[in-house]
Parts: C-alpha cells; structure tokens; sequence
C-alpha cells in the first residue's frame, strides 16, 4: 500500500482516512490528517503497509459495479448521461496496471425502451478495451434487455457460471433467476416469483432469489473447492446480508439460506456485490460481505471502480474515485 500525499513534518495532506469496521479495514480517501494528533492513526497505516509488504501479492482484478447507462436526464443523484465517460476513466486505468481480469457486478444499463439495446452496445464497446477477460453479473435492470440476447450479447451460455485463478475459484451467481422479470410469464419460475411477492408483501419486486437448481449447483461448486482447498468469491448483484442494503434497495430473497450455505462450505472468504449505490459492509462469521458504491452515483466529473487485490492472506480493495477501499482479513 502507498500513501499518496505532500507532507512536512507535522501536517500532511493525505487522501486516507482508515477507521475499524468490524473485521475490516475502510479507508474513504478523505481526510486531512495531522501527525501529532494522529499518531495512532499514521502507526495503524504503516502497520498495514507494513504487513502488506511481507504478504505476496497473488494476482489483481478490476472491478465496478452499477455503471446504469442510459440517454435520459439525470434524476438527482443518478448521472446517467455521465456513466461512459466515467467507464472510460476506469477502463483506461485497468490496462495501467497488470489484472488477471476485471468484473462488472450487474445493471450494467437502467433500462430506456427501444433504446437500451444499443445502450449495452455502447457500454461493451468501451470495455472491449480493456486487454483483460471481462466478466459479467446479471443485475435487476439488465434484464430490461431479454435474458437470451443478454447473454447473447455477454458470450455466455448461462447466467451463473465460475472460473479459477491461482488457487481462488470465483463463483457468479445470477440472483434474479426467480423474480417477475423471469421469462416465460407462464413458466414455473415467474409463477414462484408472484406466489413469493403475494405471500411476503414486504420483499421488493424489483429483487429476486436463486432458484433450487441454482443453490444445488452452487452446493457441488463449494464442495468441489473444498476438496481442492480453493478459496471461493462470490460475484453477485443483490446484497445477501441485511447490514449491507436498506429497506429501499431490497435484498436476496433467500439471502439467509444462501449465507447459512457460504458460512458451512468453509471455503468462502467474500460476498461481493452491488445494487445498493451507497454501499455496505458486514461480516458473518467467516465471510466479508461488501456491498460495493455505484459507479452511476459518482460525481459528474469523478468515477467509482475499484482494483482487488489478492494475497495469500487478505483482498485489499482498492477504492478509485468514490469506492470505498478495504482489507477483508481471512
């Protein structure tokens, strides 16, 4: 880790401010601190910098999450018309630096009728630039784009998948597979999602659950890289712990079910997602779940991704712009 920064030799002008967060480290990039009235601060950075020093250094990804594009005017916070430009900044940075891959967490486009096809066009261009493999979660409003051609347009032929990297297997999950945005309307899937939303009215419409088929795939994916003393990452889009979201946003229908499965695996060390733009983090025993901010909430003229990366003992999230950055012990 390096700190940034001009200083003399009481006052510096740092872009850090860490603060305990449970079980991680959150550092926000904000503060102006002092030396003399931050010793115990400046002492825990270096201890940091210091620790990650002596760790090796795995492998990096990228990451972002709810980049949202679209061609309509901006609704308060949601710049929609400044998500390119924003991508473009964080594509440009990805190839700086040498990345096993990156990864877009979900509602890569808001949804704009006839439009939003060649929205996702527009959005898959700027990261086909990126020199890297480039992974895709299924969010809520990618799906204002029909599943098939969406996953036409991603080069998949499912939309929950994994793949591994240097002892690390990362596991996609698609948690809108059961919701009212599940095609057919007739097919047993949408049915599940309307007798869902009838009986528990408090649940959000626009979230949804895994289905069976997808929490039994998982279970043989988990037990396979138990038996190959893997380490596991969740890629997914809906926040699965109730600390990481609000009211609002909503999460996983069966997030309990999907926490208590991660937590028995005992190879799972993060739930990585988005969704929920302001972001969050909890943990449950062994497992980091870490809501990342928005890319389509930063500032006009900022951005919001992140660089991950991996040691034989910790993720250190790597916060650009307005994503928070932090180190999930394990």
């Amino acid at each position: 880790m390096i700190l940034h920064g001009s200083h003399s030799f009481s006052t510096a002008f740092f872009n850090w401010r860490f603060r305990k967060a449970k079980h991680s480290i959150e550092i926000d990039f904000k503060s102006r601190l002092d030396f003399s009235r931050h010793s115990r601060t400046f002492e825990q950075i270096f201890q940091i910098q210091k620790s990650i020093a002596v760790a090796k250094l795995l492998f990096s990804f990228g990451i972002v999450t709810d980049i949202q594009y679209a061609d309509i005017e901006n609704r308060k916070q949601h710049l929609f018309r400044a998500a390119p430009q924003k991508l473009a900044k964080c594509v440009t940075d990805w190839n700086q630096h040498d990345l096993a891959f990156a990864v877009q967490l979900g509602d890569i486009v808001q949804g704009n009728g006839e439009k939003t096809l060649g929205e996702l066009e527009r959005v898959l261009e700027i990261l086909s630039d990126f020199q890297k493999p480039m992974y895709h979660v299924i969010g809520n409003h990618c799906l204002e784009i029909s599943l098939p051609v969406l996953l036409e347009k991603f080069g998949y032929p499912a939309p929950y998948y994994d793949f591994a990297v240097k002892g690390f297997r990362f596991i996609v999950l698609h948690s809108m597979e059961v919701s009212i945005f599940s095609r057919p309307k007739d097919g047993a899937a949408y049915r599940i999602a309307e007798a869902t939303l009838e009986k528990n009215p408090e649940l959000k419409f626009w979230t949804g659950a895994l289905s069976v088929s997808q929490i039994e795939w998982l279970r043989a994916k988990l037990a396979f890289a138990k038996s190959q003393n893997e380490r596991v990452i969740i890629l997914n889009h809906l926040p699965a712990h109730e600390e990481t979201t609000d009211g609002e946003s909503g999460l996983l229908w069966n997030a309990q079910e999907l926490r208590e499965l991660l937590a028995e695996s005992g190879c799972v060390i993060a739930h990585l997602n988005g969704h929920h733009h302001p972001g969050g983090y909890a943990k449950d025993r062994s497992v980091h779940f870490a809501t990342l901010e928005a890319l389509l909430d930063s500032p006009e003229h900022g951005t919001a991704y992140g660089i991950v990366e991996v040691y034989e003992d910790r993720l250190l999230l790597k916060g650009m712009g307005s994503l928070t950055s932090r180190e999930l012990g394990f």
